[in-house]
């Protein structure tokens, strides 16, 4: 219960984000401090970044761990 409780409590609190428009890069920024790690997101299809946190866009390794990584294609 206390799980459902905290994930009802970060989805108002990004909601509420999203309401008043803050955008994708505020929602992205309080993410990267709920979880403490970068935050970076793909398209449906995981073909294109729709968004990169800053400092995850400066290491050169991200990028080719995008390559290496086999991502799925979703339908």
């Amino acid at each position: 219960m206390k799980d459902n409780n905290r994930l009802l409590s970060l989805q108002n609190k990004y909601n509420e984000i999203l309401l008043e428009d803050g955008g994708l890069r505020t929602l992205c920024g309080v993410l990267t401090e709920d979880i403490n790690n970068f935050v970076f997101i793909l398209d449906k299809y995981r073909e294109n970044l729709l968004y990169i946190d800053r400092k995850l866009r400066q290491d050169m390794d991200f990028y080719d761990y995008l390559d290496y990584k086999k991502l799925e294609k979703k339908k």
